[in-house]
């Protein structure tokens, strides 16, 4: 008989025990990825609930509930607009951070409510029939050396803004604030689309969602409800400066000083010019051409982060009110795309 050489079955042992060490190995390191995969996962669609939330939370925070009359007194109720204005006048331009533990959902929201009606509509500064900008050549001139050239300083370009904003005209109505990125011209604005939480107040920060806009549905700007980025081409101090907490503090003060229908030019030093702490002298010249002089904003932007972990979901939506009154109105999501 043929005899087995020795250390036959050790070998064989051994060969099987690194077989199933290498299976067993990638068994755990494809476990291993999965799991952490689907962590990510998990954490992802937290975030993106996260922001959906806060644009919910903001619509909230847009709602004022109808002044009602107290039967037995005479006392007149605070107008809608003192109301809304009231509400929402703190919170404007300001990020709010809110933190989630509940529901399933663990995480922080951080939101930004904006005006639309606070910010220079492009489609109105522009006669598509006649092809050339609206307003006396005067006025032309205010918005270009002005406006334009104080964007240029802060931003700290050579760029002609006017001229390739004239360009993009020639083509047709803008539908997209960011189709300005199209020229080369506005290009240094590829990192300052939408306003992020790391933005600082105190230092004047234009970003080009938040000082143009084609969404607001009147032909002039709303001075109570300017941009950050309006507030800053524009020189304003005091609440384009101020915190959350101090404005609240000032409401009260404000509140007094509002009109629903003005003249600017008339009425400014003794309204806002108090509010935003400038002279009316010091705004460029024409600028009462450009502003509203009756209250009625309608249409808002909300940036909104949805922070799970270390993942975020970002989210900007134009929401806009439904009908002419404030008091129990809802508003509509209009627009909502991830950025």
């Amino acid at each position: 008989m043929r005899q087995q050489k020795p250390g036959y079955i050790l070998v064989l042992t051994v060969t099987l025990v690194s077989l199933l060490v290498v299976m067993v190995t990638q068994i755990f390191n494809r476990g291993s990825a999965y799991l952490a995969y689907t962590t990510t996962i998990e954490k992802r669609e937290q975030a993106k609930m996260l922001a959906i939330s806060g644009v919910r939370l903001a619509l909230s925070q847009l709602y004022v509930k109808k002044p009602e009359q107290k039967q037995g007194k005479d006392e007149k109720p605070p107008s809608e607009e003192a109301l809304f204005l009231k509400q929402v006048l703190p919170i404007l331009n300001r990020w709010q951070t809110i933190s989630v533990h509940q529901g399933g959902l663990d995480g922080d929201m951080k939101i930004y409510i904006a005006c639309e009606d606070g910010k220079l509509n492009l489609n109105n500064l522009y006669d598509f029939e006649k092809q050339d900008f609206k307003g006396t050549k005067q006025e032309q001139e205010m918005f270009r050396k002005k406006i334009l050239d104080k964007v240029k300083s802060i931003v700290h370009t050579d760029a002609d803004l006017f001229i390739g904003l004239e360009k993009l005209f020639k083509k047709n109505r803008i539908n997209d604030v960011t189709q300005l990125l199209e020229r080369p011209e506005y290009i240094i604005f590829a990192n300052k689309v939408f306003v992020k939480p790391d933005m600082n107040i105190t230092n004047p920060e234009i970003v080009l969602t938040d000082l143009f806009t084609t969404w607001s549905q009147e032909d002039g700007i709303e001075p109570w409800m300017f941009s950050q980025s309006m507030a800053d081409v524009l020189g304003l101090q005091g609440a384009a400066r101020a915190t959350i907490e101090s404005k609240k503090e000032s409401l009260q003060t404000w509140i007094k000083l509002f009109k629903p229908t003005v003249q600017w030019q008339q009425e400014w030093n003794t309204s806002l010019g108090k509010v935003y702490g400038v002279d009316y002298k010091t705004l460029p010249q024409g600028i009462e051409g450009m502003l509203a002089t009756k209250f009625g904003p309608k249409v808002f932007s909300v940036v909104s982060y949805g922070i799970a972990g270390e993942i975020i979901q970002k989210v900007f939506a134009i929401v806009v009110r439904s009908g002419n009154s404030y008091g129990d109105i809802p508003y509509r999501i209009k627009k909502l795309y991830w950025i």
